[in-house]
């Protein structure tokens, strides 16, 4: 389980049986019972783990100045309208989101991304998500931005400030 809120929207990530056994708790949260909360239930399957604990700075013999603590950050990846359709998908496409999953690899294994996967769904309702940890929304940015599916124009991104409230042991 993991949860967290960014601007006035929140996300929770729950392991359930099936979508039934989801609703059913969102049924007797207090919150959405009483109309404070509204809740959608979408399928979500992470294809690689990372750790909710900030990277950790690189060492650096320079200086011994103190480290800048890490934040996170919630990235929303969603293909553009020309693959909302399966069969739109060219080699290239498919070239360029082997090189996002890559680098996400490669990120986790660092440690800056916590968490990424996207949504079981086809066509305008998928979408991904990628929590990180970067030192400052600038940073965080950079890495959004040097994706190689958003470089590439077949996915849209958006960052958001991320707080993780809670996570699963």
């Amino acid at each position: 389980v993991l949860g967290g809120r960014f601007a006035d929207k929140g996300l929770i990530i729950v392991r359930a049986t099936d979508e039934a056994a989801v609703r059913a708790q969102l049924a007797q949260d207090p919150s959405i019972v009483a109309g404070t909360f509204q809740a959608a239930v979408d399928e979500y399957r992470p294809f690689y783990h990372g750790d909710t604990k900030p990277a950790a700075p690189a060492a650096s013999t320079a200086s011994a100045a103190p480290a800048t603590p890490m934040k996170n950050f919630l990235i929303v990846l969603r293909p553009v309208a020309r693959l909302h359709d399966d069969k739109a998908w060219t080699a290239a496409d498919n070239a360029l989101v082997g090189q996002h999953f890559n680098r996400l690899k490669e990120a986790t294994a660092r440690g800056q991304v916590i968490l990424a996967g996207r949504t079981d769904e086809s066509g305008d309702k998928t979408f991904g998500l990628v929590i990180i940890s970067a030192a400052n929304e600038a940073a965080a940015r950079e890495f959004m931005n040097g994706d190689p599916a958003v470089a590439g124009g077949i996915m849209t991104a958006t960052l958001h400030p991320y707080g993780i409230a809670l996570r699963a042991k």
